[in-house]
């Protein structure tokens, strides 16, 4: 659900943004409707953002636990290290991506400067790169949770089992505890 709210924010700010003409009227400076809509809209579509973000790592938790029911096999730490790998690689494609993206638009030896004129394929490409790669990401996102198996009922019947085993190896070896 919060995949779902970051998404639809974020697309209805985007939609904000290619409604009104001129970027510049949103500013703290000079308060006008236009700006609370945009901060409004921005900060909720954050909110979501962070949420669904940080709803991740007890996935991790849950995989591990499922792969342990399967399995027998108890692996948090490969499935830590998977998780960490797999964002890190992730997260370093973001420099070379904005380096391709502003290149496409013709920064070739160097990047937009501050307070350079905005031109309409540079406020495109800052739209893109701000919402539109991230709202790619919640589509694959809400993809992959579509056919994610573990939901509240599964995971209860994972813990029982867990403990059950857990019950097992204690009942034959209570040295063990």
């Amino acid at each position: 659900m919060g995949t779902w709210a970051a998404l639809i924010s974020f697309s209805v700010l985007v939609g904000f943004f290619f409604m009104i003409s001129d970027p510049s009227v949103i500013s703290l400076s000079s308060l006008g409707m236009v700006t609370v809509i945009f901060l409004i809209l921005y900060s909720v579509g954050l909110g979501f953002q962070s949420l669904t973000g940080n709803m991740v790592i007890p996935m991790i938790a849950d995989v591990s636990d499922y792969e342990t029911y399967k399995t027998g096999r108890y692996v948090p730490g490969m499935i830590g290290t998977i998780f960490s790998f797999v964002d890190k690689f992730i997260s370093s494609l973001a420099p070379a991506l904005v380096g391709f993206a502003v290149a496409l638009i013709g920064y070739t030896n160097e990047f937009p400067q501050v307070g350079e004129e905005l031109t309409i394929s540079l406020f495109i490409m800052a739209i893109i790169l701000k919402f539109g790669v991230p709202m790619l990401g919640y589509i694959a996102s809400l993809i992959a949770m579509k056919f994610y198996a573990l939901d509240d009922k599964k995971m209860e019947e994972i813990q029982a089992a867990i403990a059950e085993v857990k019950e097992q190896v204690n009942q034959e070896s209570p040295e063990a505890v």
